[in-house]
């Protein structure tokens, strides 16, 4: 296993240990903070890599796909998702100016399935405080003030972890028969950022933006740029389950 793949996980690996040491601990008063979600999602994926010259996704060539999720919510902090994706990329050497006379001239798309475990970080937390006074039955004057935990409404988002893709690039070229031999399976580190809204107790949507830093240059089954490795982009719409 490579050093950036160790890291990662040990990282992981300590981080759900601590979160899970938290979770024990969590008042009784945060009634919303430990929670568990199951949800779906729908993707809009784009490619970064050899075809595509740009520092931003091609938006011509973006493919739909689907995702399920699982999240546990440790504390008002912090949490844990699971997600296993399915989706394909695509793009064109056709698609820019500087690269039509490109010999080959390449066209590739590809399918895939992703999986993944993330953690992620509220930085607003998911709670808030709220003052209430409390009336005497008698009097009916305050007898005292309460302040009590409150689910917000808007939860932004970060999140990072450790995934595994398998792809399966299909090329065309009218100059040249390409050679398919390679491995198909690779490593990536998701990189995330969000919001969700919480409908009532049962029900939330949200929107997430994710890229993908995978470890292999051959998403699109092709290596013409050395050195440099093929990224995914994703913009997401969810809708979750809280089964709490």
């Amino acid at each position: 296993m490579k050093p950036l793949y160790s890291s990662v996980f040990i990282f992981l690996f300590f981080t759900l240990f601590t979160l899970h040491a938290q979770e024990n601990n969590e008042s009784e008063n945060n009634a919303y903070s430990s929670e568990s979600k199951i949800g779906l999602s729908l993707n809009a994926f784009n490619y970064l890599g050899d075809i595509n010259e740009n520092l931003y996704p091609y938006l011509p060539e973006t493919n739909l796909g689907a995702s399920i999720f699982f999240r546990r919510d440790f504390n008002k902090d912090l949490g844990l998702k699971l997600d296993i994706s399915a989706g394909s990329i695509s793009g064109s050497d056709n698609n820019f100016d500087t690269r039509t006379n490109f010999s080959p001239n390449l066209t590739f798309s590809s399918f895939f399935v992703s999986s993944s475990a993330s953690l992620e970080w509220f930085p607003l937390g998911k709670e808030k405080v709220v003052k209430r006074q409390v009336m005497d039955d008698f009097s009916g004057e305050v007898a005292y003030l309460e302040y009590i935990s409150e689910k917000k409404s808007w939860v932004p988002f970060f999140g990072l972890g450790l995934g595994a893709i398998y792809f399966d690039p299909q090329i065309t070229s009218p100059d040249v028969e390409w050679d398919y031999d390679f491995s198909n399976i690779g490593m990536f580190v998701p990189v995330s950022a969000g919001v969700y809204y919480t409908i009532n107790n049962s029900l939330s949507l949200g929107i997430e933006a994710s890229l993908l830093v995978s470890f292999t240059d051959r998403l699109d089954g092709i290596d013409r740029l050395k050195g440099t490795n093929d990224w995914v982009t994703s913009l997401s719409l969810t809708m979750a389950y809280h089964l709490r």
